[in-house]
This record gives C-alpha cells, structure tokens and sequence, in this order.
C-alpha cells in the first residue's frame, strides 16, 4: 500500500499538534518562572549535528546541520546554525535546453534557534526546538562536458517549530531524534517546487564545556 504526500503531511501535522498538546500539559504552572529560573544559572557551550530528512515535492531529500550555542541548566539553549542539503534533487530539463545533461536543485541557510527542555526523567529529556532558517536555493546544471553552473539562485526563508527527545549517553554526549515541520515563509520564485513539508531526523549533543571543565580539573 502506497502512501501519498498528502497523507504524510497530514500525519505529521497531527502528530506535531499531538506533541504540542502534551508539551503545554507538561509544563510548569508558571512558564515565565521556569525560564528566569534556568537564564539565571551560568551558560555553558554546546554543539549539535543534525541529520535531518523532509521532501521537495513529494522527493525525499536530506539535510546536514551544525549549530553552536549556548545553554542554561540544560533547560535552555540558543544559538545559530548552518544547514546544506545533501546532494539535491534532480530538475527536469526543459526541452529547449539541448548544451545541459543534468540539473539538480540545491539549497544552504544558515538559522537561529531557541530550544526548551519542558520534560525532564533521569537521563531522558523531551525539547521543544525552533529554528528561523534563511538562505538560498538555487539550480546547479551541469552540461555535456562536465562543467556546472548555477543557475536561478534566490532568497529563501522558512520557520520549522518541531519536538525532540534526547538521551544523555554519557556526561559529554546526548543522541535524540526530531520530529517537525517546514514551513517556507519567502520561496525561490525561480524553482516552482513545493519545499514546505515535514520533517524528521537524528541528532547528536556535545557539550565542549564539560570536557574544557574537566581537562581543567585534571591537570
């Protein structure tokens, strides 16, 4: 049995409204206290890579992300990133079109992000991530003689509000996986292809002020 991307996008739709009404039920009696509490506790740094999967009119494609910030208590963190698409998908050649033998749409965009960790047990954490995305997509051709160039290069902007769960692996390291959505706010004209779309992926949590931290303590 085939599924359609209409009814992939219309699950995870609610799968990520399931997820918001269980965050809001999870949360403290007071949100604003929960915040001031964790930004008055010192900010350590934090990495994160992303490997994070979505479509592109109904085409699977992936994304590779690093972001680098800041976090408090391990309850907030914020920071910026940078995300390059895996390969691209190909573009049909227009007719016309008789030098190129094959086209490929790409995109890269750099984010914002703010995360909050509402749910907490031992080593397990459940986040809410917001990322604020903006960037280019563009057409990458490469003709018969092997030679490429790009092509109908344009701004892109999108909002992606998503869940997370990570593990913390050890006092460095936490794994976890993200489920959201992508949602285009400003989309390349030139490419008339469907970018808004879910989205779902792994991720991997560094924390280089723990290892500075302890190296410290060692020596």
């Amino acid at each position: 049995m085939s599924v359609s991307f209409e009814e992939m996008r219309t699950f995870f739709l609610l799968l990520c409204f399931l997820f918001s009404a269980f965050a809001i039920k999870a949360q403290p009696p007071s949100l604003s206290d929960s915040l001031a509490w964790a930004f008055s506790k010192p900010a350590s740094w934090v990495g994160r890579l992303q490997s994070r999967h979505s479509f592109i009119t109904g085409k699977p494609v992936r994304t590779f992300g690093l972001k680098i910030g800041r976090s408090h208590a391990d309850r907030v963190s914020y920071g910026i990133g940078l995300h390059v698409m895996d390969g691209g998908i190909e573009s049909p050649i227009q007719a016309i079109d008789t030098t190129s033998q094959s086209r490929k749409v790409r995109m890269l965009y750099a984010s914002t992000y703010f995360e909050y960790s509402f749910f907490h047990f031992n080593k397990w954490r459940i986040i809410l991530p917001i990322h604020l995305g903006m960037g280019a997509s563009w057409h990458k051709t490469i003709n018969r003689e092997g030679k490429s160039a790009i092509t109908d290069r344009s701004l892109v902007m999108m909002y992606e509000p998503s869940m997370a769960f990570e593990y913390q692996l050890m006092r460095y390291i936490a794994v976890g996986a993200e489920v959201g959505y992508r949602l285009m706010l400003i989309n390349n004209s030139n490419i008339p292809k469907q970018f808004t779309a879910p989205t779902w992926g792994l991720r991997l949590k560094i924390s280089p002020s723990r290892i500075i931290d302890d190296l410290k303590q060692t020596n």
